[in-house]
């Protein structure tokens, strides 16, 4: 699951991961022997070891740019009023409260 354009590139960011059931246990059989030892498993963010593990281990990639407003990608989170399932990132509680308020209304 891909959820952001960044960099040229298609990312799956970590504040909305998706996977299916035979993609997760894809994983599982394939982290600790096959991407561990070929990714910098230490030296990234899980969100990106799990993104290129699965690239690794061939699972196909569904794409889905609708679903996360992230600061981080190329969309802050705005007004919170998106419709989007997950707004990101909220670094203090009063900013995730009043997000959390104005999306729920």
């Amino acid at each position: 699951f891909q959820n952001c354009k960044f960099q040229n590139r298609l990312w799956m960011f970590g504040a909305v991961e998706v996977l299916s059931t035979t993609a997760l246990q894809k994983y599982f059989d394939g982290r600790d022997s096959i991407c561990k030892d070929q990714l910098d498993y230490y030296n990234m963010g899980e969100d990106t070891f799990l993104s290129r593990c699965l690239d690794k281990l061939g699972v196909k990639a569904v794409q889905d740019f609708d679903l996360l407003a992230d600061g981080y990608c190329s969309e802050a989170p705005g007004t919170c009023q998106n419709h989007q399932v997950a707004y990101h990132p909220f670094k203090n509680a009063a900013a995730w409260a009043a997000c959390f308020h104005a999306a729920t209304q």
